[in-house]
């Protein structure tokens, strides 16, 4: 049941998106807080780094989507 789920949720957006094949790449970069366990460096009030890549696309003039994948 899963699976067919998922299978009638892509088909659909499939189709929508082959109208225009237009695919962007993104690039995510920052700090964010941290509290660090465990080493010499450990402690509140920490600075850590995030990182990402994902893909979006615009499906009409007034909706698109995106799928990103963050790194902390």
């Amino acid at each position: 049941m899963k699976h067919i789920i998922i299978i009638l949720f892509f088909i659909p957006c499939s189709f929508i998106c082959q109208e225009k094949k237009t695919f962007n790449l993104l690039f995510n970069a920052g700090l964010a807080p941290a509290q660090i366990h465990g080493d010499n460096y450990s402690g509140f009030h920490k600075l850590g780094f995030i990182g990402g890549i994902g893909v979006d696309t615009k499906i009409n003039d007034k909706l698109s989507t995106s799928l990103l994948f963050w790194f902390i």
